[in-house]
């Protein structure tokens, strides 16, 4: 985490100037009137939650602490002493080459195997320490989970981490203002309401998958086309292929436009688009041929059938995908689908090949667009920050990182620093919020932190942060603290 939070530093000081997305005229990537019909909207949401249930309950995750160790040598003697119940003070006296951490907090997390059975994922915090584990059953106390490496062609030595669990796993209530956020994020955010209406990104991949005809887009690609798309023939070369589908396009545009007043043209369109929205297939092509002959609804239809992946951490498509539905639903008034799009852009929650540091500056978090609408922006975004293990299965989580930088950007910045420090600070919170929180309030004073003007300056200005982060960690658990000694590593 300290490692982000440097390079999160590095990146804001070169390309937080950057501006991803074309803005309007009020310097807000919707226009005026589309910001005014969401803000009716959101005034009714924030009514709506004035009245709801005053203390709405929710639980933390389950947890408890652990010790991990590790042993990097043969390890069938340590295996059959863990096994006999030993703890890892007595093992460690056995075996003085035995790794042992610190007292550390583990969190378990409700998931299931490729195969679809219900397991627990044991996750050890803080993130300076990777241990993940599935679990059929709820650990115990005094027991050990255990994984062993044999030597290999690939393994000099063998190897055995483990971890020790000290306590039972509990849950606590989460307190009321803490509740209120998470319920202002489910008020605001329509929890039965999904973005996307099929998990396929084209055409082919959906008919595959689903084994499906499609006669209505038949019908109408058969009206609309000169001639069926080439085939790909992978005996040319690329500049070709692409040559060829070009001259395709054009005359397919051309078709379009000779065509596109008659009476038979909008029919059949409605119907291929019916026919896709019945039976949940993504259609590039339609699409773009319905965003410039069908309303906004239609044309949304189709752009929430068609899920986008990115190729590689600079690519663009989908965030601009999800823009365009944001964009399309704010204008049809589809505010449920308008704020989970634009959380997603905020949040950058988008499945890509990799998510590479240089990219992050580019990707900007566009908060100002939320405060437009006047909705409590502290609420709803430490709301998604929170983990509460009972709400619903379509509750919106945000990411730690992408929720710190946005609010390192909001007008109401004293107040969320004021909520996370007195959370940090509050034993009534459950410890992994208080991590979390502590982890929010770390990403705020490094985004925050104008661009340095040169590498002194910057060192300067890093070591003003870690101090102040040290001050604020005291009021963490001494198990919920980074270690000191990993400080300049």
């Amino acid at each position: 985490m300290r490692y982000l939070l440097l390079l999160c530093l590095i990146c804001s000081a070169s390309l937080l100037c950057a501006q991803e997305f074309q803005t309007q005229s009020n310097g807000l990537i919707y226009d005026a009137a589309t910001i005014q019909r969401l803000h009716e909207i959101a005034d009714s949401l924030d009514i709506k939650y004035k009245v709801c249930d005053p203390n709405p309950q929710y639980n933390s995750y389950l947890q408890g602490l652990a010790v991990t160790v590790s042993y990097d040598s043969t390890y069938e003697t340590l295996f059959a002493a863990m096994n006999s119940g030993l703890t890892p003070q007595a093992l460690k006296a056995q075996f003085p080459k035995l790794e042992v951490s610190a007292t550390r907090l583990y969190v378990l997390f409700p998931t299931k195997t490729d195969v679809g059975e219900k397991v627990w994922e044991v996750r050890v915090f803080p993130d300076d320490v990777s241990v993940e584990y599935e679990m059929a059953t709820l650990p115990k106390a005094a027991t050990w989970e255990i994984d062993t490496y044999p030597k290999n062609h690939y393994r000099e030595s063998a190897y055995l981490s483990a971890t020790y669990f000290i306590s039972d796993p509990r849950r606590t209530p989460t307190p009321l203002r803490y509740a209120r956020m998470v319920q202002y994020a489910d008020c605001m955010i329509d929890t039965t309401t999904t973005i996307y209406l099929s998990d396929y990104e084209d055409l082919q991949e959906a008919k595959d998958a689903k084994n499906l005809t499609h006669p209505a887009l038949d019908a109408f690609e058969n009206y609309i086309n000169p001639y069926p798309r080439p085939a790909i023939d992978s005996t040319l070369n690329p500049d070709k292929r692409y040559e060829a589908v070009g001259i395709w396009r054009e005359k397919r545009k051309q078709r379009v436009a000779e065509l596109s007043e008659t009476p038979a043209f909008k029919k059949l369109l409605r119907a291929a688009v019916a026919e896709a929205a019945v039976k949940k297939l993504p259609n590039y092509w339609l699409e773009q041929i319905v965003s410039e002959h069908l309303g906004p609804r239609e044309t949304l239809t189709m752009k929430r059938l068609r899920r986008v992946y990115g190729q590689c951490s600079m690519d663009s498509s989908p965030r601009d995908h999800a823009l365009e539905i944001a964009q399309l639903s704010a204008r049809a008034a589809q505010w449920e689908v308008f704020l989970r799009a634009h959380l997603d852009i905020l949040n950058d929650n988008f499945s890509r090949m990799t998510d590479g540091s240089y990219a992050w500056g580019r990707r900007q978090t566009y908060l100002k667009e939320l405060e437009a609408l006047s909705i409590n922006v502290p609420y709803l975004m430490l709301g998604i920050a929170l983990r509460v293990d009972n709400v619903s299965e379509n509750h919106y989580f945000g990411a730690v990182g992408r929720v710190g930088r946005a609010l390192a950007e909001s007008k109401d910045l004293p107040q969320v620093e004021s909520i996370l420090r007195q959370g940090i600070a509050d034993p009534a919170l459950d410890d992994l919020n208080r991590k979390l929180f502590y982890y929010l309030y770390a990403q705020i004073q490094y985004w925050k932190a104008e661009p340095a003007e040169d590498e002194e300056a910057q060192a300067l200005q890093e070591a003003r942060i870690k101090a102040m982060l040290r001050v604020v960690e005291h009021d963490l658990p001494q198990y919920l603290r980074e270690p000191i000694a990993d400080e300049d590593d």
